[in-house]
């Protein structure tokens, strides 16, 4: 069990005050969402003395901060924790049931109606997969399967690249999955090619709002 360390207060209100500060400057509705950490949305899995104040602490304090903003705070600290199948056996990542229910969360407070998890369509991408954590504690039967969710319809992701009026570089690829990565030596990147600075996702014959995601890994 990897157990960060604290730091002081400065390294983790710096990062709040900024995107503060974001939400303040622009001119259209900013909703602010921190995903937990493994180890702090699966509390009930960890040992009795195992400390997790320390983490409670820092997700109060962003709310405290972001909710001082013009930007809607999403709690996904207590919308995920605790909840079984969140989070791969053998990585730091969380399942696509865990992204479902962190989507929940955003569509409550964004005011949308969501799609159903079981009427989505599902697919195994990958088998007897070990991710990051599986190298810090090398155990034989720890494996876990990666499946895609998606809904119905044709959908085309474009990887923009640098500089973005530019289209010569850009690539693109039908649905929500780049099947090309399932054999690179970073299999995770399955989910829209991996990370990339800028992707847009469309939907054919559909006119759909605009929603920009800003994000770091």
């Amino acid at each position: 069990i990897s157990l960060y360390p604290s730091h002081e207060k400065s390294a983790y209100t710096d990062d709040y005050e900024t995107v503060k500060a974001f939400a303040d400057s622009c001119n259209i509705p900013v909703y602010v969402a921190f995903p937990p950490r493994k180890m702090d949305s699966l509390v009930s899995a960890l040992p009795s003395d195992f400390p997790f104040e320390h983490s409670e602490y820092l997700y109060k304090l962003a709310e405290n901060i972001v909710s001082k903003s013009d930007a809607e705070y999403v709690d996904l600290y207590s919308a995920l924790r605790s909840t079984e199948g969140t989070y791969f056996n053998t990585d730091h990542h969380w399942t696509d049931k865990g992204a479902f229910l962190a989507y929940l969360e955003i569509s409550e407070t964004m005011g949308f109606n969501p799609l159903v998890f079981d009427e989505l369509n599902a697919e195994v991408l990958i088998e007897n997969w070990r991710g990051s954590d599986f190298s810090k504690k090398n155990t034989a039967e720890a494996s876990d399967t990666v499946t895609g969710t998606y809904p119905d319809g044709e959908f085309l992701v474009e990887r923009v690249e640098f500089p973005y009026d530019s289209e010569e570089n850009n690539t693109s690829f039908e649905g929500f999955f780049d099947y090309g990565k399932l054999s690179s030596n970073e299999p995770y990147a399955v989910y829209l090619g991996g990370n990339h600075p800028y992707i847009r996702v469309k939907k054919t014959g559909e006119e759909r709002p605009v929603l920009l995601i800003v994000r770091d890994s």
